[in-house]
């Protein structure tokens, strides 16, 4: 009740003063995740199989993919990122031919780690002895196809952990010499570009200009309550900088309210 009466007056606070369908969309992106921990914390009988939902947003990414590749073109997928021109924005496009999808997380990174981690859930449940054929192997699939660096590397990492039993102490130590094997396969056809150490050192200098070019907020509202921004531009929710974006357009606020949630419930 007491989180519920928070997360009402901060919407109250944000209607209020600020573009509504903007409001409405900057309370989803921060608090919507809250129906959802009212649905796994109600203490019911609800029993979910992971390995069967791991199986179906799996086949969902590799429809997606096989789709976006042949007969339905980029551009008409809505959850594909746009620019400020409505032009398709971080395409993904890979040897200029094939264009990853971005699933159901509408980013690559974020489904294929989904996959992932419903893959980890799957092998904890006892609701079944041993995966079938495709149970197994479309995940990995999913993954593969997604393209993504990160989704690549937790599979691998959750592998290596499992069916090796190497310690992720062990494997956070060797992986600089993964990446530059890697980063030596692709030398002709660029397959894991997205994890060699080139890019991963641009995207640190990157980041690191975002975050500077980030911290321009002037007033105590925008402080406390976050920057308002206007439905007509490009949505500024999400990317990498999570805990940045939080600060910007969800204010003290809503830093202090995951602090508070993370530490007593």
């Amino acid at each position: 009740l007491i989180i519920s009466l928070i997360i009402i007056y901060y919407a109250s606070v944000k209607l209020a003063s600020h573009d509504v369908a903007a409001s409405i969309l900057t309370i989803k992106y921060f608090f919507g995740f809250f129906l959802f921990y009212f649905l796994f914390d109600l203490k019911s009988n609800l029993v979910i199989n992971f390995v069967k939902l791991a199986l179906l947003i799996s086949i969902i990414t590799i429809a997606e993919a096989l789709l976006v590749n042949t007969i339905i073109p980029r551009e008409m997928w809505l959850h594909y990122p746009v620019d400020e021109f409505g032009d398709i924005g971080h395409a993904g496009l890979f040897w200029g031919v094939y264009q990853r999808p971005y699933g159901i997380g509408t980013s690559a990174t974020v489904t294929s780690a989904w996959i992932v981690v419903l893959i980890s859930l799957g092998d904890s449940q006892k609701l079944r002895k041993k995966k079938n054929i495709y149970e197994f192997w479309l995940p990995i699939l999913a993954v593969f196809l997604s393209l993504s660096g990160t989704g690549i590397l937790l599979l691998a990492a959750y592998y290596l952990i499992k069916h090796f039993k190497i310690s992720l102490v062990l494997f956070i130590a060797f992986l600089p010499f993964i990446l530059i094997v890697f980063s030596n396969l692709s030398l002709q056809i660029n397959l894991f570009e997205k994890i060699a150490p080139k890019y991963i050192l641009y995207l640190l200098e990157y980041k690191k200009i975002q975050i500077l070019e980030e911290f321009n907020i002037a007033s105590l509202n925008e402080i406390i309550f976050g920057i308002n921004w206007s439905i007509d531009s490009p949505m500024p929710l999400g990317g990498d900088l999570g805990f940045l974006n939080a600060y910007n357009y969800g204010g003290f606020f809503v830093i202090i309210f995951y602090l508070v949630l993370c530490t007593f419930i």
